[in-house]
């Protein structure tokens, strides 16, 4: 997925999973008031609700790692937490986005942004939501042994009082159940 997840990527994909608005909101336990009123764009979906939705749609009810193996809609899960960690460290999806992680610009300070985002969100998706690292890797496209290494920096980083308290929020945001 090129671009962050919006209401309208997930509402495409409640259609084409035949899904209602009804069953969808139910079993995310979000109001359709809501889902409505973001859809209409009266207002503005958190990054966590989005991410709500997304677990909902992609079946996820303890199966992420066969999802993140076969690829499957992993990117639907993957973009919220990306942006969930994007928000909390103030840095703009669209660099995210725009900063493809194969360039490697290491010199670059936007690039080294958008790493960072990556790092702690794929962090996020194997500490909060149990994906094994192997399953990161093939989705990724890198080594286990790169997904292994960007781990221990993050385990690393944890040092730092004001990142693990950080990480810690988003941990618990992500096991919240839905």
């Amino acid at each position: 997925m090129s671009q962050l997840l919006t209401i309208d990527d997930i509402d495409a994909a409640r259609r084409e999973a035949g899904i209602s608005i009804f069953e969808l909101c139910a079993a995310t336990k979000l109001s359709q008031t809501n889902y409505s009123r973001a859809k209409s764009g009266k207002s503005k979906m958190r990054p966590a609700n989005l991410f709500a939705l997304a677990r909902t749609l992609t079946g996820i009810s303890g199966n992420l790692d066969d999802m993140a193996r076969h690829g499957q809609g992993f990117f639907l899960v993957y973009m919220p937490v990306a942006a969930l960690v994007a928000r909390e460290i103030n840095v703009d999806m669209a660099l995210v986005r725009r900063e493809v992680a194969s360039k490697r610009a290491t010199l670059s300070a936007d690039w080294m942004q958008a790493a960072r985002v990556r790092e702690f969100a794929t962090y996020l998706m194997n500490t909060g939501l149990g994906i094994p690292q192997a399953a990161l890797a093939r989705v990724h496209n890198v080594t286990p042994a790169a997904i292994c290494q960007m781990m221990r920096k993050v385990e690393n980083m944890r040092d730092d009082p004001a990142i693990e308290a950080m990480l810690e929020r988003l941990e618990q945001d992500l096991r919240v159940d839905i």
